[in-house]
């Protein structure tokens, strides 16, 4: 499971920090007929439920979507770590049945070197 860090939701005129769990869903069903429509690369990640549940939104683009993962092993028992899978990038609409929200899948090759890059030069 994975947390997705919300801004506001709609309708509301402040930001609250907020985080919601999100699966990554299979590729294949995102591109499904009913869903993307073969519109999801490997550079993407599609996350969340079909059933159109909680969801990044409008104003969460750029959030993480993170994986907290943490060792049972004695020498690590303390170092809980969050990696970054992917930054909000889209979807349709908030929540939408079948339409779960899209992330840059920053475990990609080309946004790996992308963000190397970036890294190295600034």
């Amino acid at each position: 499971m994975y947390n997705i860090w919300l801004g506001k939701a709609v309708g509301q005129r402040r930001y609250i920090l907020r985080y919601a769990y999100a699966p990554i869903l299979n590729r294949r069903l995102c591109n499904s007929t009913y869903s993307y429509n073969g519109q999801i690369t490997s550079n993407m990640l599609c996350a969340g439920y079909m059933q159109g549940y909680t969801d990044a939104c409008y104003d969460d683009s750029g959030g993480p979507l993170s994986c907290h993962s943490r060792s049972d092993s004695v020498l690590s028992r303390y170092s809980n770590r969050w990696h970054l899978a992917g930054v909000v990038s889209g979807g349709r609409g908030c929540g939408q049945r079948y339409y779960p929200s899209i992330y840059a899948n920053m475990t990609a090759a080309p946004i790996c070197r992308w963000l190397s890059t970036i890294l190295e030069n600034n």
